[in-house]
């Protein structure tokens, strides 16, 4: 009984965490929600709110389920469910257009994720945050209780057309970039000469989408 009454409570928590509103009279889960809008399977675009990611979440994760507050109405979606969704950052000095497109998950090669876009074209990249938690080495030492520190590593990968997802990453940089634009001698030769490098992979990017291989 009492481990039924305990599930429950730890469900409700979850429910009134993912749920509290825009208008919430906790102005740091008010502020948390972002004007922004949601485009549907059928290329419908709504407009709304979308929830943050905050770094210290446990139980909210925008890149498995997303909340979106529509007319005081808060749905959630999966990523099979919608598109992709977008809201404006403004809690940083230069506003920002955060967006996160349902794609194909690249690490486990089955089911979908919400994925950030970090450069659009004819070739993408995406931007995939892990969480993990590990124990301090104070609290191995002294085995004492004390709350694990948080990790988050972004993955980023990418991708020509609709093709596979490439990792990128500072090692193997050049290998692998050479393998995905073999047909474009002007890359492979500027990779060659480190004019492209894991530092400035967004000039590689950002030059094949103007069309430097054509």
């Amino acid at each position: 009984m009492m481990r039924v009454l305990t599930l429950f409570i730890f469900c409700l928590c979850l429910s009134m965490s993912i749920h509290a509103q825009s208008n919430s009279s906790n102005p740091d889960e008010a502020k948390r929600w972002k004007p922004g809008f949601i485009i549907t399977l059928h290329d419908d675009t709504v407009y709304g709110k979308i929830k943050s990611l905050q770094f210290l979440d446990t139980y909210y994760d925008y890149q498995r389920k997303v909340a979106f507050e529509h007319e005081g109405v808060i749905s959630e979606y999966l990523p099979v469910d919608i598109k992709l969704f977008s809201f404006d950052d403004l809690a940083e000095k230069n506003r920002e257009q955060i967006t996160l497109e349902a794609v194909s998950d690249p690490r486990e090669g089955g089911g979908h994720i919400f994925s950030r876009i970090l450069c659009n074209g004819a070739c993408r990249v995406y931007a995939y945050t892990i969480t993990l938690t590990r124990e301090s080495e104070s609290m191995m030492s002294t085995g004492k209780a004390i709350a694990p520190s948080l990790l988050a590593t972004e993955k980023k990968y990418l991708q020509l057309g609709r093709s596979e997802f490439f990792p990128l990453k500072m090692i193997g940089f050049k290998k692998i970039m050479k393998e995905i634009f073999v047909m474009c001698p002007v890359i492979l030769a500027r990779l060659e000469n480190k004019q492209y490098t894991y530092d400035n992979w967004k000039a590689l990017v950002q030059d094949y989408n103007c069309g430097i291989c054509k």
